[in-house]
């Protein structure tokens, strides 16, 4: 370990000096700096572009260039020019944030954010939760829940790479995400209405969206803010050979003289992927004085996909058609409350979060190519309908203590504490025709499995951070997070016609303590440059499986250990008089005991193993700003190569030096903003965006059916508006050029030839969106 990172720390040396390029990067602006003041007569140059973004990723607000670590933070009105409505634009505009995009069927069940390569996973399944955590902690506003969040009415996102565990109670592997609302304003009334409509190449039919906002004042010291809409996406997939079903609820038969032993009828069907998502958030902010501040918030959201964006994957199929034979429906919803409060005390500042969350998702999977090749259909009008469906709840508590002192010492002292109960999975397979082994089924409520998967999970932490600042411009900074936890689960299996199979109760605790080192210097006005070591850590767990039994599994499967991280980090952040803004990081992380899920040995239990260690270096880079008076913009690139150390092998195999699924060793993203004034209350808008990720892989195993190498592709975007102070009339496009996008697909030898499939990205969509305000 210690021979790689010297052998790095060299490479570094030898090809990469922060405080050269600090030099350098201020030397270059020089000029820059000069013409823009030539040009502007001694003023200086778009100096509302200069402003910094706000954050309080730190637990205090301060400007990204001076958090002394690698942030990336993104604007509510930046999110709002580049059309970023969820998780999956989202990460196309931050460089080294990474989603394997299913859409919003299978986005709002498994989708996975990946940040420096850690991630072992593959995408094959779509319809099941991962078996292991998120290495990616997601919080809105104070809650840590993931949702792929409907991004309307956002104040900013905040995105913090490589380990979070001595700043939020939710600690991560590799990063934490956090979506801010804006708050009620008590100082006037304000409103806001949106409405657009679009088309999608091979959509059969317009795209709409609608949202609001209201903020009330409730005299001086309170007001609600309360802002919702809706968002509908007609489907571009065509079904080229869908199951009648009659009205029995069981597939017609081809031949009604030869029922037993007739195909189902099928007919064509076009656009079966019709999607929309409904939103709403409240919330009630009163500050009786300038001591204390109360916000009680209500989340809401429903996802609803009436099939997969996934075409057939199968040679010769058409691009956007699928052969599957069922109709897959998934609904998601979400119910947030939370209360926060704040009080200043003066010497330091106490913040209070209590929230309840509830996520609940009903599915229906088509099996009959899964069953069709484990030998269980054995006639022809079989079709097997599986419900998936699952429910997560828990409470949070999180409260913190935040100095407020002038001195040379500032601190962070917080606890944390989550209890969170989830029926994992609840799954109902049946068989739906006129023959089942050779015995008559007539009736769509028969029950050939049920599947439940239980657990419940407990973690309680402190943490906290001291900073001491050696003089104006150079500080140091320890963390850390004490943590004990509890993880509890139970499944089993039922067999109406062969019997009943339960799991054997487990259960999982750990405690440790993890810690944190953080240095900068203010080389000058322009350039700080930072050094961070940093550890993350991910919760363990237990299979509840059999070990007994004509179902007994291997009892080394009982139990996963948790997986840990150690990061390294040098970088270099700033901004120019020019307003131009920078940051550049170079890291290296060891990942040992990395989890991944898999299926078990005997029944094929989902189940979470470890898998060996791996390591992942990359450098990190963003530039945004002012080019002229009238012209902004932004760029990043992320490096990430990660890969497996020494391989393994047993109840799942990873090559040795294998590259990690879903990661891209490159991935850029850029945008162009151009304003100019056409009269006295009117300005024309042009908007450009872009993003490329290059090609990457979706297995740690060569020799495994699931494993595809997937092509690299960009994908661009771009806006014309007219605006007023009060109203905006904009037309957009997506997916300019009309890329395929393809980032997974399901086991091609489990499902069969018919069932086999593979995700893109919405094809090229062009809209019309007309907002006012007040």
């Amino acid at each position: 370990m210690k021979e790689e990172l010297k052998s790095t720390g060299a490479r570094i040396r030898g090809g990469f000096s922060v405080l050269a390029l600090a030099a350098a990067l201020t030397a270059i602006d020089g000029g820059a700096s000069m013409a823009s003041a030539q040009s502007t007569e001694g003023e200086p140059a778009a100096e509302g572009a200069a402003d910094s973004i706000y954050v309080t990723a730190s637990r205090r607000k301060q400007s990204v260039e001076d958090v002394p670590y690698n942030i990336s933070a993104i604007s509510g009105d930046d999110l709002n020019a580049a059309r970023v409505t969820d998780f999956s634009k989202l990460t196309r505009s931050i460089p080294g944030l990474q989603l394997t995009d299913r859409g919003i069927r299978d986005n709002s069940t498994s989708a996975r954010l990946i940040s420096r390569g850690l991630n072992t996973e593959s995408a094959a399944i779509a319809d099941l939760p991962f078996v292991t955590a998120s290495p990616v902690a997601t919080y809105v506003d104070e809650t840590p829940v993931f949702v792929n969040l409907r991004l309307n009415d956002i104040e900013r996102v905040e995105f913090l790479r490589g380990p979070q565990g001595t700043l939020y109670g939710s600690g991560s592997l590799g990063g934490t995400l956090r979506f801010i609302q804006n708050k009620p304003d008590a100082s006037g009334f304000s409103a806001k209405a949106e409405a657009g409509v679009s088309f999608t190449n091979d959509a059969g039919g317009p795209n709409y969206t609608v949202s609001g906002m209201v903020n009330a004042p409730i005299g001086e010291n309170a007001a609600l803010r309360v802002s919702g809409g809706h968002d509908f996406y007609h489907g571009f997939i065509d079904g080229l050979g869908r199951a009648i079903i009659g009205a029995d609820g069981l597939p017609a038969p081809s031949d009604p003289g030869d029922p037993i032993n007739s195909a189902p009828a099928t007919e064509a069907v076009k656009d079966i992927n019709d999607a929309d998502v409904s939103y709403l958030h409240a919330a009630l902010r009163v500050t009786p004085n300038d001591i204390w501040d109360i916000q009680l918030s209500y989340h809401y959201q429903r996802e609803q996909g009436d099939n997969r964006d996934a075409q057939s994957a199968t040679p010769g199929i058409p691009q956007r058609k699928v052969t599957t034979l069922l109709d897959e429906p998934s609904t998601r919803e979400l119910h947030l409350g939370s209360l926060d409060i704040e009080v200043d005390f003066g010497f330091a500042a106490l913040t209070s979060s209590t929230s309840y969350y509830q996520t609940t998702t009903e599915a229906i999977g088509d099996g009959t190519g899964i069953y069709g090749t484990l030998g269980y259909l054995f006639t022809p009008r079989i079709t097997a309908r599986s419900n998936l469906d699952s429910r997560k709840s828990a409470v949070v508590q999180e409260a913190r203590l935040v100095s407020n002192s002038d001195g040379p010492v500032d601190w962070i002292i917080g606890v944390y504490y989550q209890n969170e109960d989830s029926i994992e999975l609840n799954e109902h397979d049946y068989f739906l025709g006129d023959g089942l082994i050779g015995n008559p089924v007539t009736d769509p409520t028969d029950l050939f499995l049920h599947l439940r998967r239980t657990s419940d999970f407990s973690d309680l932490a402190g943490f906290g951070e001291l900073t001491y600042h050696v003089t104006d411009r150079w500080q140091v900074t320890g963390g850390f997070r004490a943590f004990k936890q509890k993880f509890d689960s139970f499944s089993f299996f039922n067999f109406p016609a062969f019997g009943f199979y339960p799991g054997d109760p487990n259960s999982f605790k750990d405690s440790d303590v993890l810690f944190k080192a953080n240095t900068s210097y203010e080389v000058n006005d322009a350039a700080t440059v930072y050094a961070t070591f940093s550890q993350g850590f991910r919760r363990g767990g237990a299979n509840s499986i059999p070990t007994s039994g004509p179902l007994a599994e291997p009892a080394g499967l009982i139990s996963y250990a948790a997986d840990r991280v150690n990061n390294y980090e040098i970088g270099v952040k700033g901004r120019f008089d020019s307003g131009i803004r920078y940051s550049a990081a170079l890291y290296y992380i060891d990942w040992s005991d990395a989890q991944i899920g898999t299926l078990s040995p005997v029944f094929g239990y989902d189940v979470a193993v470890n898998g060996g260690d791996a390591t992942g270096k990359g450098a990190e880079f963003e530039l945004s700003g002012p080019l002229t008076d009238d012209l902004e913009f932004s760029f990043g690139y992320a490096y990430t190569d990660a890969h497996l150390e020494e391989g393994f092998s047993g109840y799942v195999s990873g090559a040795p030096d294998a590259r990690l699924p879903g990661v891209s060793k490159h991935a850029l993203s850029g945008s162009l903003d151009y304003s100019r004034a056409v009269s006295a209350d009117l300005d024309f808008l042009a908007h450009i965006d872009g993003s490329y990720r290059s090609k990457f892989v979706n297995s740690v195993d060569p020799g495994a059916d699931i494993y595809r190498e997937f092509e690299g592709f960009p994908l661009i975007g771009a806006s014309l508006s007219l605006a007023s102070e009060r109203w905006r009339v904009s037309l957009y496009a997506e997916n300019l050029f009309d890329e395929l996008g393809l980032s997974a697909q399901n086991d091609p030898v489990e499902n069969g030839s018919l069932y086999h499939v593979e995700w893109g990205v919405r094809p090229r969509t062009i809209g019309l969106m007309l907002s006012a305000e007040y």
